[in-house]
């Protein structure tokens, strides 16, 4: 036998295959950790040491580069909760003393501010910022492991798994400290446990994503078609209700500012080259065709409009409750006027488990959704167009016009495409009762006796 013979052999064996996959994962893994690590060590206010303080992927997006951090968007959470410690509002962004590493503006619920803010304020920044990535790690592998357990075949089992390892909006999560991929990679799980028919497991997931954001709740029209999910929906509702609404009614002011920060007018503040959203190119065109006067009137009836008849088409066609989640959540993104790239990573989660399904049933629309994936796991050509002078807010004029496209539309077209493509799957695989949906692929015909 020729050694071409034998590897055949081996590539064949069930066995060897499982064990290659699971290699290539294991190397994937490690090469994720050692970015992970490169992350965490970083100073605070990086930006402000010499280039071999920086993180691998530093150069690599506009937030790291023109930005503070890391942990910017964490330390939120953390000076909420020392303002809460001192009897002050979390929405307030004054702080003074200062004790908290770079931060931005406090922007989520009460409850973060009381819980995690708090938590966090006890012990020192540094250790309290590790721990979060931490979490948000173990959010990650949770994915992986489900994922992994899915039924499919193992090269598609290796691909979800390396999506979510090499994601580059991931490690953008990690160093901003954010909570994008944490709610969505929990959104998507709690669907699909309650599609399998466990409640429990499902319904927890679904409410700790809506107490981490709000925007979970937009997933609502996908769950109240099933009986599951109409029992998770409102579990999701009276948690937020219960335990943010006594905190509002007891501090009015702190809600006026929850809502200007979260659900204000469409207007163009935040319309910036840290922008990576489909609205903010439109905003775009319409400043160079001469028509932005009429941009916000268009920007309110587009939001409405992309959720409502996503939501009407989720409500008439009844599908499984994680496609129509998808749906509704590529719906908020292609809206929503603040959506900056490392929210590409919650659009990385769904299209991964979207693609759960579509595997499923062998759609051939899969593929598009795969050359979208891998658009939104690679990073943007920010590196080649930018000239990276840490501290400029704005770089946008130091941009060629093409390049003022080009890097939103390489996040903004791909989570458009996969808008369409849920729809798509929504409308022609409808289950046919309100029982689990598959979660692997079909099961091949019984042979006739």
């Amino acid at each position: 036998m020729t050694w071409w013979a034998r590897a055949r052999g081996l590539a064949s064996s069930p066995r060897h295959r499982r064990l290659a996959a699971a290699c290539l994962v294991g190397a994937l893994a490690i090469v994720h950790l050692a970015l992970a690590v490169s992350i965490v060590r970083q100073p605070f206010d990086v930006n402000r040491y010499p280039a071999a303080d920086r993180a691998v992927i530093w150069p690599l997006h506009h937030d790291t580069v023109h930005r503070t951090g890391p942990g910017a968007d964490f330390f939120a959470t953390y000076h909420a909760g020392v303002k809460l410690a001192r009897g002050e509002s979390p929405y307030d962004a004054r702080e003074v003393p200062r004790v908290t590493p770079p931060y931005y503006p406090f922007r989520y619920l009460p409850i973060i501010a009381l819980t995690l803010g708090t938590g966090a304020a006890a012990i020192a920044p540094r250790a309290a910022y590790v721990a979060w990535v931490i979490v948000l790690e173990l959010v990650l592998a949770c994915s992986i492991a489900l994922l992994w357990r899915a039924g499919h075949a193992l090269p598609w089992k290796v691909a979800y798994a390396a999506a979510l390892l090499v994601s580059s909006p991931f490690l953008l999560e990690l160093h901003m400290g954010q909570f994008t991929f944490a709610t969505l990679a929990l959104l998507s799980i709690g669907a699909l446990q309650l599609d399998r028919a466990r409640p429990i497991s499902g319904g927890l997931a679904y409410v700790l994503a809506a107490l981490l954001t709000v925007v979970p709740l937009a997933a609502i029209p996908a769950l109240v078609r099933h009986r599951r999910g109409r029992l998770a929906a409102a579990a999701a509702v009276a948690a937020v209700v219960a335990t943010n609404a006594p905190y509002f009614l007891r501090h009015p002011g702190d809600w006026t500012a929850f809502y200007d920060r979260n659900f204000g007018p469409v207007g163009t503040d935040g319309f910036h080259g840290g922008n990576y959203g489909l609205l903010y190119v439109l905003w775009k065109l319409f400043v160079e065709l001469g028509i932005a006067r009429s941009f916000q009137s268009f920007a309110t009836a587009w939001q409405l409009g992309t959720l409502g008849v996503t939501a009407l088409i989720v409500l008439w066609r009844k599908p499984p409750m994680l496609t129509g989640a998808i749906a509704l959540m590529f719906a908020h993104m292609i809206s929503y006027k603040h959506v900056w790239e490392h929210h590409a990573s919650g659009a990385v989660v769904c299209a991964v488990f979207l693609l759960l399904h579509a595997n499923a049933v062998a759609w051939r629309g899969r593929w598009i959704a795969v050359a979208c994936l891998i658009a939104l796991v690679l990073p943007t050509p920010f590196v080649l167009v930018d000239p990276r002078v840490a501290g400029q807010w704005d770089p946008l004029p130091s941009w060629s016009p093409a390049a003022r496209y080009l890097l939103p539309l390489c996040k903004a077209l791909p989570e458009l495409a996969l808008w369409i493509l849920s729809l798509v799957y929504v409308i022609r695989f409808p289950p046919p009762s309100d029982a689990p949906a598959p979660s692997g692929p079909p099961a091949p015909a019984a042979a006739a006796p």
